[in-house]
């Protein structure tokens, strides 16, 4: 269900890579370009975030189930 770490800190070098490539694009001027990467990269962590915040979730249930 939960993505392992390294698949976790891949996305955020994913996510990392094209945030740097939308800064290149505004450098270009390329504004139509940048705005796609950032939506791109901020999809990726909000996706990240969403595991997350599952993980969270069972974790709490899992407590509250053990005690």
């Amino acid at each position: 269900m939960f993505s392992d770490d390294s698949s976790k800190i891949s996305r955020i070098e994913i996510a990392t890579n094209v945030l740097n490539q939308a800064l290149q694009q505004l450098h270009e001027h390329d504004y139509a370009s940048a705005q796609v990467m950032v939506a791109v990269a901020r999809q990726v962590l909000e996706d990240l975030q969403l595991d997350f915040d599952h993980h969270s979730q069972v974790e709490a249930m899992l407590k509250q189930f053990l005690r």
